[in-house]
């Protein structure tokens, strides 16, 4: 085979990523547990567990908006916003991890790259809502 050939198959596959840096630390961190298949099941826990936690800081941040909207207009206006806002965030979710797994799909670890890609954009979302809850 070609060296140039090999070359450019190793430089395509470095620059065109399926994963976003915090979802490659999920699987690297994950990997470090063992074999693929306690990967697969570490990834699954850490995407479950950035779910509850993003359920959680959305409820504390409807609670807190909530008590400090000055009526009940107000807080209903909050309300609609943060609902309306985390059906389209789930939306998005959907539609990116799907693509990054469509993207990785030749390989074998493509529903653990799209559980990592869902706990990477939950922490995002997590740490969005905690910066406007302060």
């Amino acid at each position: 085979m070609d060296n140039k050939f090999l070359i450019g198959l190793i430089c395509l596959s470095v620059t065109i990523p399926a994963m976003g840096q915090a979802s490659r630390e999920i699987i690297e961190g994950c990997w470090a547990e063992g074999a693929h298949p306690v990967m697969a099941v570490c990834v699954e826990r850490y995407a479950r567990a950035t779910e509850l936690v993003l359920a959680k800081t959305e409820n504390a941040t409807l609670a807190k908006f909530s008590m400090s909207a000055d009526n009940s207009a107000s807080r209903a206006k909050v309300k609609k916003a943060l609902l309306s806002s985390s059906q389209t965030f789930r939306a998005y979710r959907l539609a990116e991890c799907r693509f990054r797994d469509v993207v990785a799909s030749s390989g074998n670890a493509s529903e653990s790259l799209k559980l990592a890609c869902e706990a990477e954009l939950n922490e995002a979302r997590i740490a969005r809502l905690n910066e406007l809850s302060q």
